[in-house]
């Protein structure tokens, strides 16, 4: 005895049944992490970097600048809160950057920001550092309510001579 299977035409209202339940499913499938809806992250482009003349210079002995371009490459403004660094090669220790932290970074806009480096003695230094910024769409850190991984990018300072202009306000 042979069977033949019982074949039903497939109607829209199955059709629209087997969609709703699929749905829910297919949503929570393609979820994304909460810091991308809220915009790109800054992007960091090296300047360059120059030495202080040593102790001739007393507002700024013995050390490093670093110039880069901040850019905000989304539609929300961008506030950088901290920043550190290691480096090889090197013993500098961060001291400072300009204009103060926390910075602000316009949408759609780039500002040129100096990060300053103190060592101990004035030697010329061939270093690499990398450099890691956290950042937020508020003033004030933690006040996001989106969570955005911090920012490193790697650059290399060859040794160089004394060519930072000797005019900044001393460090507190």
């Amino acid at each position: 005895m042979t069977t033949t299977p019982h074949t039903r035409p497939i109607t829209r209202r199955t059709l629209t049944k087997g969609v709703a339940w699929a749905a829910p499913v297919l949503a929570i499938g393609v979820a994304a992490p909460a810091y991308a809806t809220s915009g790109p992250a800054p992007t960091f482009t090296f300047i360059k970097a120059c030495k202080s003349p040593g102790d001739s210079c007393k507002v700024f002995p013995k050390g490093y600048e670093f110039r880069f371009t901040v850019c905000n490459p989304g539609t929300e403004t961008i506030w950088l809160y901290t920043v550190t660094y290691t480096a090889t090669g090197t013993n500098l220790k961060l001291i400072h950057a300009s204009p103060p932290l926390p910075i602000r970074v316009d949408p759609g806009g780039c500002r040129e920001v100096v990060f300053r480096a103190d060592s101990s003695n004035s030697a010329n230094q061939d270093f690499q550092a990398t450099m890691t910024v956290t950042w937020g769409h508020t003033q004030t850190a933690g006040g996001d309510p989106n969570p955005h991984p911090p920012v490193s990018t790697t650059y290399t300072v060859p040794g160089t001579p004394p060519d930072c202009a000797c005019t900044a306000a001393p460090v507190p």
